[in-house]
């Protein structure tokens, strides 16, 4: 979710249980990679039900680069990617909100953005661990 424009700044939540939320505690960095409505099952598979803590989910998924942070991101269904660093962080409960400024940002194309509602449709996964719930997207923390 967009919070202000200068300096450019958004938020999203992470599930405490998550290792994207442990990563992105000591580090405070990240890139966010957007999905296309074309992301197939595959990839909710590896990166929301699978923790990192338990298989490298870039051995299943290569198809990955690095932002000039030197952050992976995912190069294959996406239409965005945005870099950033933490500013702010709250506890919610279940999960941390987080506040953080764009500091590189990349439109990658105009293929149409992957909705919450639109991902519950199409998937019958019961729990999203390390995904947004406006717009479906990937963190990926250092």
């Amino acid at each position: 979710m967009q919070l202000t424009d200068e300096p450019p700044v958004i938020a999203f939540s992470i599930n405490k249980t998550n290792m994207t939320h442990d990563m992105l505690m000591r580090s405070n960095e990240f890139n966010i990679s957007v999905l296309t409505d074309e992301a197939p099952k595959e990839l909710f598979r590896i990166f929301s039900t699978k923790s990192g803590r338990d298989i490298n989910k870039f051995e299943e998924f290569s198809n990955v680069n690095r932002s000039p942070n030197g952050i992976l991101y995912l190069s294959k269904y996406i239409n965005a990617r945005l870099s950033g660093r933490v500013i702010h962080s709250i506890d919610a409960g279940t999960h941390t909100l987080f506040s953080g400024k764009i500091t590189d940002a990349e439109v990658i194309n105009n293929k149409k953005t992957l909705t919450y509602s639109e991902y519950r449709k199409q998937n019958s996964f019961n729990h999203l661990d390390e995904t947004c719930h406006s717009s479906i997207c990937c963190v990926v923390v250092r």
